[in-house]
Formats: C-alpha cells, sequence, structure tokens
C-alpha cells in the first residue's frame, strides 16, 4: 500500500526521512536500513493506531506535530516489532505485570487503545480526548530485584 496524505497519512514518505535524517538523533541509521514498503506501512499503521476513534481530537489541517508523532510511532513499530501486539494481548486478558522485568501495564478500554510511543505522546497530548481515550504507557524497572 502507497502513502496518500489526507487518506492514511499525514505526511509523505519523503518528509519521514527528512524528520529522522535531519530533525532527530541518532535513530537515521534504523529508519534508513528499513525498507520504503516496511517505511510506509508502518507510517500508515501508525496513522490509523493515532486516528482511532475518540482518541485524539485532531485539527483538520494536519500541524507538524501530528506528522512528528505519525514518525515517532512509525519508529516504534519498527523497533519493537510483534512486541506490540503481544503487549496489548497481555493487558486485553488484564494482566498488568509480565515478564523478566516486570514491566506494568495500566488498564485500559478495549474499545480505544493503543501503546503510544513516548514522543508521539509528547507531541500529542494537548489533542487527548480526556473522555475517551486510554492510552498505554509501558515502563520497565530494570533495576528492581523481584
Amino acid at each position: 500500500m502507497s502513502i496518500d496524505v489526507g487518506t492514511n497519512s499525514w505526511i509523505t514518505l519523503v518528509e519521514a526521512d527528512t524528520y529522522f535524517t535531519d530533525e532527530r538523533y541518532d535513530v537515521e541509521g534504523l529508519w534508513i536500513a528499513t525498507t520504503d514498503a516496511a517505511k510506509s506501512a508502518t507510517l500508515i499503521q501508525a496513522y490509523r493506531d493515532l486516528n482511532a476513534p475518540g482518541l485524539f481530537s485532531f485539527p483538520t489541517t494536519a500541524t507538524d506535530e501530528m506528522g512528528w508523532a505519525q514518525s515517532e510511532q512509525a519508529l516504534m513499530y519498527l523497533q519493537q516489532g510483534s512486541a506490540v501486539d503481544r503487549r496489548l494481548a497481555l493487558q486485553a486478558q488484564g494482566v498488568t505485570k509480565a515478564g523478566i522485568f516486570k514491566e506494568e501495564y495500566r488498564p485500559y478500554d478495549q474499545v480505544a487503545s493503543i501503546i503510544l510511543a513516548p514522543r508521539a505522546s509528547g507531541y500529542l497530548g494537548d489533542l487527548v480526548n480526556a473522555d475517551y481515550a486510554y492510552l498505554i504507557y509501558v515502563a520497565r524497572d530494570e533495576d528492581a530485584t523481584t
């Protein structure tokens, strides 16, 4: 599937490439090493997830912050792979702690939930629809002994 700005993306692949090579520190290697098809797929998935009904109240015209958030969300999908789906599956089952690092999960509503990349959260913080959204933040305590 190809990117169609305004339909399945806020930004072009060229704009995402520019963001990661010119405006973001220390991730350009992973992004540039990824095929254009995979980058497009993750950008489209990020757009779809961020546009889940009720999560955010987006303006009609895309802002830079929306494009940056979409890029960050896509990067997280490239970095985390299927781990994102496994974490959502655990949370859907009511799991609140899992793994050797004792990741803690907040409860969420299955109707409108995504795992949000930390930088995307910062870019979109003011647009969260507080009456409906349940964003999932994954935290792990790597220094914990139990």
